[in-house]
């Protein structure tokens, strides 16, 4: 994170903190995508898996 310096009136600069935030949210954004991409992908290898294992019990 940038560095704040006080003002006069003792608030916050406020120079990067949007920027800052856009950038964690973008990440954040980024990571819940990619864990919904593997989610779905062990659903569909657990579907896969279970109807392997109906087949190999039926015969």
């Amino acid at each position: 994170m940038k560095n704040y310096s006080l003002h006069k009136n003792n608030t916050l600069k406020e120079d990067n903190f949007k920027n800052e935030i856009s950038v964690i949210n973008n990440s954040a954004i980024k990571m819940i995508k990619k864990i919904e991409k593997e989610l779905e992908k062990r659903i569909l290898y657990e579907k896969e898996i279970m109807q392997k294992n109906r087949l190999a019990s039926m015969g």
